[in-house]
């Protein structure tokens, strides 16, 4: 037997899921600033999630680029990596990017 009655599903997109991802770097990075994000994609298919690249700061005074993916249906952030910055990679960042912390 099947039902005619469409699924109920949430409605997760592209705005309604900024606020729970911000909330979830802010808790996972609090104490961390400043930063800076470098790009931001919302992913509906296969998703919904987000993946961010921030700029912050890393060990012994350097900067890093670190990549973290959301899932907005589980509400999980899953740390993607890290890379050291250059000075002028980090610079152009600073100048053409969002800062957030």
């Amino acid at each position: 037997y099947m039902s005619s009655l469409p699924l109920a599903l949430p409605e997760w997109g592209l705005e309604a899921s900024r606020p729970d991802l911000e909330q979830m770097l802010a808790t996972v990075l609090a104490g961390v600033a400043p930063m800076w994000i470098v790009e931001e994609q919302y992913i509906a298919v296969p998703g919904p999630i987000w993946r961010i690249t921030l700029a912050l700061p890393a060990l012994q005074g350097q900067w890093a680029q670190r990549r973290y993916r959301y899932d907005i249906a589980s509400q999980t952030l899953y740390f993607a990596g890290e890379q050291p910055l250059s000075e002028a990679a980090f610079a152009d960042i600073r100048r053409t990017s969002r800062r957030i912390a």
